[in-house]
Order: structure tokens, then C-alpha cells, then sequence
């Protein structure tokens, strides 16, 4: 049996995200071409003060609005293009002979050399071609004879300034995050051990000089001169031994055994999703982490749907509960920010304490006098201005944020106390675009 050696500890993040950062940045000068001035002379305003939340809910787009000083707001799009699911695959599979860049992955952590195309298959996980777009300037756009307006500039800068801090954000951009891209990599290592079946051996004639017979073993048929079954590789099993003198040549019939169809029957993918998940959290009891119990049948599908072999089976699983892809996809949301007690929390009002809803009620005005006279309540939630709390299960307060449609968009920033998670309601509401 071979073993494989334990990965290399990870790099530090520390210089990883300034040097990611600026490589975006040459990446997005080389492909403006003459228009780089307008990207150094943006280099040093407050990017994130102009800009709103950064939307990477498309893979390969980055959409966000810009508000710039004596210019109108405008919604800008950088487009950069995402790498096909089979291309992440590749680059999973060249991550394993790079040790190095192997154990950052496996920590949770990116590598600098995953810039290097010669150590993803080819497939760069820095884009090579860029495109804009940009309500203020509907023909802002790269290539000869484009433009590059100063609101795609400041958004390259603040998407740089995420990529400083989060340098897994540019995996994310390219169509693959950094936990999907840890998937990939396991399973392409499970893939590249898995045991290959042994070559067919021909069974040796036992009549033939020189060749030794086997002894029979207490319990199984001797059948003297007997051919090994159709189908049986019992014949590459024989034990041979020296015989007394005269004993007959007696050989060992062992039963058939079972065999395959060909090809092996496909398995579906909601069932190897279900069998990965039970495999994850079985790994991590043995770690003693802890897991969610006890979960009804819709909070446990949103927690299956929140991990990455999870995620491509929402548009099923919404069909399966009878619910639109759309809310499937809010409940996923308000699992990640607020785990199952976030997921009830999002699917429906509930009765709450009415003390305790007039007490949390005093807690916001009192921190957030703005919301005076018009926080209302109903049933566990508490709304003003387009910014919402909910008590959830577990005994805090989740925010929620107003979406066109009438609908309440879970946000991150659940906490015990109301006035904090209404504090980031408020501010996720006045930095989300319009």
C-alpha cells in the first residue's frame, strides 16, 4: 500500500492578496491598453466609498454601482469570463503535483503560484481579457477604439481591495470558490488512488510437470481434476505446495464469483450528493465538530443546497418542495448567515413574546433614533426603512434588508441583541445598489 505524504503547510495570506491584487490590476492596464491613465489616476481614491456591494452572483461578472464625486450614479460591469466546471477540474487535478500549492488548498488558503497557468493545466486563473460596461457611458468597453471610463476604473480598484483582503474572491470571480475548488482537489485525489482492477491470470494446469497442486482447505468441495467455474478467478488463487508421494493431484474448487454488468450502472447525482454529504458530516463528527440534528426536511434540503456538491441541485430540490428556485435560493442565504434557525427565521413570520418583541422594540429606538415612530411589529419582526429583524429559534435577532418584489433579503449580522443586528440591516440596506 502506498501512502501519501502529509501536504506542505500553507503560505501565509499576508502577502498573497497585495500581490493577487496588483496582478489584477497589471492584468486590467494591459488590457485597457492607452486607457491605463484613468486606472492610475483612480489608484488613490476611497474606492469603497464610491462604490456599493459587490455583486458576483454571476459567475465571471462583477456588477456594482459607482456614485462618483459631480457625476451621475451609475451601475458598472466588469466582465472578466469564468472557467467551464471541466477546466476547474483540470486545475484540480494539476493542483496535485504542486505540494506546495496542494497544501494551501487543502488549508483553506490560496497560493501565489496558482497565477501560474503552467500550474493550472493551462487554464489561468487570472483573466486574460476583460470587458466593461457602464449605464453612464452605455459604450464604455475595452478592445480598439473602446473606452474605459473612470466609474470602471474605481470598480477595478475596489474589486482589487477585495482581492487584498479575500484573495480567494478572484477564484470566486473565475467561477469557482475557494471551498468548491478543496472539493475538486479531494476528489481528483480520491480519483487518482482509487484501486485498479488486478489483470485476469490464466489458471495453471496442475497436470503440467513441474507444477505443484494446492491443498484443500476444511470446509470447501475438492472436485479432483475440476476446471475453476465459468467467471471465477479462482485460479489466480491456487496455493501451491509439495504433495506427499502418491497423493492424487487435487485442485480447489472455489465458488464463482459474482460478475459486474458493463458497464457499471451510472450513479444519479442526487444520490452521490446525498452519500458525499453523509460522508462530510460523518468526517466531521470524527473530528468533533459540531452538526446540525434534528432538522425538518426543508431546513436539512437548504443545508445540503449551502455546500458545493449541494449547490448544482437547487432548481431540483425547489422543484421536489414545490417552492420557487428563487426562495430556495434566499432560504441557502439565510442558512449561511444565520444557520437553521436563520432558515426559519427567513421562510415565514412567527408569534414571538410580546415583551420581548417591545423590549427589543425600545433597544432600537433607543440606538437608532431615526427609527422612531416608524419601527412596526409583526408577529417576531421588527421593521423600519426597508431594514428588517426577525427573532429567530436560537434566540437572536436576524437582519433583512427590502428587495423589489416585496420580499425580505436575509443579510449577515445576526446577534442576541437587536439594536446590533437592526445596525446591520440599516447598513446593508444603504450600501446595497438601487
Amino acid at each position: 500500500m502506498t501512502t501519501t505524504p502529509p501536504a506542505p503547510a500553507a503560505p501565509s495570506q499576508v502577502g498573497v492578496g497585495p500581490l493577487w491584487a496588483e496582478a489584477f490590476l497589471d492584468a486590467v492596464a494591459a488590457a485597457v491598453g492607452s486607457h491605463r491613465t484613468r486606472l492610475e489616476a483612480t489608484r488613490g481614491m476611497p474606492h469603497t466609498a464610491y462604490t456599493g456591494q459587490l455583486d458576483t452572483s454571476r459567475p465571471g461578472h462583477l456588477l456594482c454601482s459607482v456614485t462618483l464625486p459631480g457625476a451621475p450614479k451609475a451601475r458598472t460591469t466588469i466582465v472578466v469570463g469564468a472557467l467551464t466546471e471541466t477546466q476547474w477540474d483540470d486545475v484540480a487535478a494539476a493542483v496535485l503535483g504542486h505540494p506546495e500549492i496542494l497544501g494551501a488548498v487543502q488549508t483553506g488558503r490560496v497560493h501565489p503560484d496558482l497565477l501560474e497557468a503552467g500550474n493550472t493545466a493551462g487554464h489561468p486563473v487570472l483573466p486574460p481579457d476583460f470587458s466593461f460596461d457602464c449605464t453612464a457611458h452605455p459604450a464604455a468597453a475595452t478592445g480598439p477604439g473602446g473606452f474605459f471610463c473612470q466609474h470602471a476604473a474605481v470598480l477595478a480598484h475596489a474589486l482589487a481591495s477585495r482581492i487584498r483582503q479575500q484573495p480567494a474572491a478572484l477564484l470566486a470571480l473565475r467561477g469557482c470558490s475557494l471551498g468548491r475548488l478543496q472539493a475538486k482537489v479531494s476528489s481528483a485525489r480520491l480519483s487518482a488512488t482509487a484501486p485498479r482492477p488486478c489483470p485476469a491470470v490464466a489458471a495453471p494446469d496442475p497436470t503440467a510437470a513441474g507444477n505443484l497442486v494446492p491443498r484443500p482447505s476444511s470446509g470447501i468441495a475438492r472436485k479432483p481434476g475440476a476446471a475453476p467455474p465459468p467467471g471465477s478467478t479462482a485460479a489466480a488463487l491456487l496455493f501451491q505446495q509439495s504433495q506427499e508421494p502418491g497423493q492424487a493431484a487435487e485442485e480447489l474448487a472455489l465458488p464463482a464469483m459474482p460478475v459486474l454488468p458493463s458497464p457499471v450502472p451510472a450513479v444519479s447525482p442526487g444520490l452521490a450528493a446525498i452519500v458525499a454529504d453523509g460522508a462530510a458530516r460523518a468526517r466531521a463528527v470524527l473530528r468533533s465538530r459540531t452538526i446540525e440534528v434534528g432538522l425538518n426536511a426543508l431546513t436539512d434540503a437548504v443545508r445540503h443546497l449551502a455546500t458545493p456538491r449541494g449547490a448544482p441541485l437547487a432548481e431540483a430540490v425547489a422543484e421536489r418542495l414545490g417552492r420557487p428556485p428563487a426562495e430556495i435560493r434566499r432560504l441557502v442565504v439565510a442558512y449561511r448567515h444565520g444557520g437553521p434557525a436563520g432558515v426559519q427565521a427567513a421562510d415565514a413570520l412567527t408569534k414571538a413574546d410580546p415583551a420581548s418583541v417591545a423590549a427589543a422594540a425600545a433597544a432600537i429606538t433607543a440606538a437608532q433614533p431615526t427609527a422612531r415612530g416608524s419601527l412596526t411589529a409583526e408577529g417576531n419582526a421588527l421593521s423600519a426603512g426597508g431594514a428588517q429583524v426577525r427573532l429567530g429559534s436560537d434566540g437572536r435577532w436576524h437582519p433583512f434588508v427590502a428587495v423589489h418584489g416585496g420580499s425580505w433579503q436575509p443579510v449577515a449580522g445576526a446577534s442576541t441583541e437587536s439594536a446590533t443586528a437592526f445596525r446591520a440591516a440599516r447598513t446593508a440596506r444603504l450600501s446595497a445598489p438601487r
